[in-house]
């Protein structure tokens, strides 16, 4: 175990703002030459480069001809940047319900009235919405575009934001909105946005070559991916437990989704894990619900969704991080999971042939693992202490 005092390599979530002396393609650039480069980077789609994620999210609004008063479909644990935009907008943030997987979900009438579903997600996790009866746009300002990943959810929504961390300076910031076709939509938005309030071209390009080929090796996407896929392989075959997609191409993701079991308490399990001194982070407290969700959504609607919410654990991942600490990123979730009784609970018949094993080993009265959910019968728990019954 750690101590607590450990420097571990930052997470991806820091490293967004590219440093001042990251480099550009030679020449003078023009805003142009930024959106053909990003939308090759993206198969092709159509896209702008916007200064900011808040005038993104204006002409969005208006460009769709979004009423006053009209609702607008959002998660119910949206940001308060984004339902303050709307609410400028003059229209009402109809806060819909998240699954247990996080996709949103239209819920009982009036909540699948929203013409627009605007899904919110996380750090990079999949956006998906279950709204039949709305259009999907999928909101992702906290995190990068995934650059030459495969096609996800990006590709069914409407338009995708991602945000471009171009400046500390929200106003100065950037965003890349790309669309699904080159439509009227399209056309409406780009009308929206000022010919003369752009971001800075050069320092979009280098965002862009900085994610692509840094000049040192593989860019900074292709690392991060790389380090994600060894987080997520060693937490699934480690610990067994339910996880969220890394690679489902929305967007550039700074941490694995993982699910903590319904056999176990997420309060317990989150205090076990960061016991360990991981560096995990509990869903709620990273986006918890959004205050107005209780009183605009209701109570019992939102009490689902928080839940839900409640279940989910962030395990960051950045483009540096080294061997130890990708083990000791799936070792705090593997340890807890073993003193809970759910280690494997994706992989039942694993489960029953380990806790087989320590009762053969140790006896039948020893403390360690022993599954609290169902194996199929394959794992004889007669002799176990009551207490883990």
């Amino acid at each position: 175990m750690r101590e607590p005092d450990y420097e571990a390599h930052p997470a991806l979530d820091r490293l967004l703002l590219p440093p001042e002396t990251t480099p550009a393609p030679p020449g003078r650039a023009t805003v142009a030459d930024a959106e053909k480069a990003w939308s090759a980077t993206l198969g092709g789609r159509p896209v702008l480069v916007v200064p900011s994620v808040a005038v993104a999210r204006a002409a969005l609004l208006r460009a769709a001809g979004i009423r006053q008063g009209e609702s607008v479909g959002v998660p119910a644990n949206a940001t308060n940047a984004l339902v303050e935009a709307i609410r400028r907008h003059g229209a009402r943030p109809c806060f819909l319900d998240l699954d247990g997987e996080l996709a949103l979900v239209a819920g009982v009438p009036p909540k699948g009235a929203a013409r627009i579903a605007w899904c919110e997600p996380v750090g990079g996790l999949p956006g998906r919405g279950h709204v039949p009866s709305s259009e999907l746009w999928v909101d992702h300002a906290d995190s990068l575009p995934p650059c030459d990943a495969p096609p996800g959810a990006a590709q069914t929504a409407r338009v995708t934001l991602w945000g471009l961390h171009l400046s500390a300076d929200p106003a100065r910031a950037g965003a890349l909105l790309a669309f699904a076709e080159p439509d009227d939509f399209h056309a409406a938005v780009a009308s929206e946005i000022a010919a003369t309030d752009r971001p800075n071209p050069e320092r979009a390009l280098a965002q862009l070559h900085r994610l692509n080929d840094d000049g040192v090796g593989a860019g900074l996407a292709a690392r991060q991916r790389e380090l994600l896929s060894a987080v997520h392989r060693g937490l699934d075959e480690a610990a067994g437990l339910p996880l969220l997609p890394f690679d489902a191409g929305d967007a550039l993701a700074s941490h694995i989704g993982l699910q903590i079991p319904e056999e176990t308490q997420p309060t317990t399990f989150y205090a076990y894990v960061r016991g360990e001194n991981t560096p995990v982070r509990w869903l709620p407290e990273v986006r918890p619900l959004h205050h107005a969700a209780l009183r605009v959504g209701g109570s019992a609607a939102a009490a689902r969704t928080a839940a839900n919410l409640a279940r989910w654990l962030l395990v960051p991942v950045g483009p540096e991080y080294t061997d130890t600490e990708i083990e000791h990123a799936v070792l705090g979730v593997v340890k807890a999971s073993e003193h809970l009784g759910v280690r494997w609970r994706t992989d039942p018949g694993r489960a029953a042939e380990y806790a087989a094993m320590l009762d053969s080993t140790y006896g039948p009265d020893h403390d360690a693992y022993r599954p609290v959910f169902d194996t199929g019968g394959r794992f004889n728990s007669e002799h176990a202490p009551r207490s883990c019954l």
